[in-house]
């Protein structure tokens, strides 16, 4: 029996010598005699049982959390990329840190990088997004966040086209459905660019909120610099992914939105500040180019004879 299958026999002998519940023939002699347990202390002994993860690395998603994952992989420190926090929930979480569920990187990462994490050991860090609703729970007291951002722009152009993300007010799939319980505005009537914009803006926010007290570093994804290396500890050796600046190609020869085509000129404030604080300058909202979203909604409008948006 491996390490974790001697944590998970510990795990359910404790518990079922709980006070309260009748003793299994033989099967609590497993690691000799236990002491009566009240079952109030259970969450603590839960607790103790858990993988500890060291670092979380979170930002909005299409921001770089699968090669911070690789990159703090590399340094030495085996790094999952959803590989604990997915769409499933927190439950699910709890499930891989106890070992009733197995820890495995996820299909996009897979896809865009192998199979880098086979040989890393056992894990101490998880990148991904779905953790920031939960970064102030107590299982993750002392783990460290790294938030990791994008330019805005780049982040939503990635999710509505690339992705082709935030279309209708009902979620269409499990990771939809994740993000949308936690910000449940986007089941307004939005036009998708503003969905992305108040994603963009919630989510990091939520970030700053639930990480507040922690131990915390702030990085851009398109200038990691030794800041990120002094704040671990460690150095990375791996020039060729060192000097990787491309997150993904998803928007490869296609047109992308500014933010003038955000329709909403609350959020396209909301987001210009917040980028700014970020790093991003963004330009003002007066421009006197015409909106792409408006000249391609106006095309197709044109051609069925509905006339010019006036949204």
């Amino acid at each position: 029996m491996g390490l974790a299958g001697h944590r998970r026999a510990w795990a359910s002998t404790l518990i079922i010598c709980a006070k309260g519940v009748p003793k299994p023939t033989a099967s609590c002699d497993l690691y000799g005699p236990i002491a009566e347990l009240d079952l109030d202390d259970l969450p603590f002994l839960e607790s103790a049982l858990m993988k500890k993860l060291q670092y979380i690395v979170t930002g909005t998603g299409r921001c770089g959390t699968v090669y911070l994952a690789n990159l703090l992989t590399a340094c030495g420190l085996p790094c999952g990329h959803e590989s604990v926090f997915t769409p499933w929930g927190f439950e699910e979480a709890l499930a891989r840190l106890d070992g009733r569920s197995a820890i495995q990187v996820s299909a996009i990462s897979l896809a865009s990088c192998g199979d880098w994490f086979r040989e890393a050991g056992e894990v101490i860090a998880d990148s991904s997004y779905m953790a920031a609703p939960f970064l102030d729970h107590p299982i993750l007291q002392d783990t460290r966040v790294i938030h990791v951002v994008r330019h805005p722009m780049d982040v939503i152009n990635s999710f509505v086209i690339g992705l082709n993300y935030f279309q209708e007010w009902l979620p269409a799939d499990v990771w939809h459905q994740f993000i949308y319980t936690h910000v449940p505005e986007l089941r307004l009537d939005y036009h998708p660019l503003d969905r992305a914009a108040l994603y963009y803006i919630h989510w990091n926010r939520t970030i700053e909120t639930r990480a507040a007290g922690k131990p915390y570093f702030f990085c851009q994804v398109e200038t990691i610099t030794h800041d990120l290396f002094d704040y671990l500890n460690r150095r990375c050796e791996d020039e060729k992914l060192l000097n990787a600046r491309k997150i993904n190609s998803r928007m490869d020869g296609k047109p992308e939105y500014l933010l003038e085509d955000i329709p909403s000129a609350a959020l396209r404030r909301e987001l210009r500040d917040l980028a700014e604080r970020y790093g991003y300058p963004l330009p003002g909202g007066g421009s006197s180019r015409r909106q792409l979203w408006r000249r391609m909604w106006g095309g197709w409008r044109g051609k069925t004879g509905a006339g010019e948006a006036t949204r």
